[in-house]
């Protein structure tokens, strides 16, 4: 499955934090077939890694959140490890 990291300029509700934990240590699929590998944050903006058929199940699992992004913001890349 292909690997994804996306970027937005948003810090996530402590609530959003830990249901995205949740999800990822219970493996969970969302309904556009994404699956969360990880997710970081800063003071001003985060990012997610995910497992989806492609840049557009990302973007709209997004969507489906409430959070937009636009083009440039979900990238393709692959694990060195």
């Amino acid at each position: 499955m292909p690997m994804f990291l996306d970027h937005h300029k948003i810090v996530p509700p402590p609530a959003m934090v830990e249901e995205s934990r949740k999800a990822i240590k219970a493996g969970a699929k969302s309904p556009q077939g994404v699956k969360g590998v990880n997710g970081f944050y800063s003071s001003t903006e985060s990012w997610c890694l995910t497992e989806a058929p492609n840049a557009k199940a990302v973007h709209d699992y997004h969507d489906a959140m409430g959070i937009k992004m636009g083009p440039g913001d979900v990238t393709e890349v692959k694990s060195i490890v």
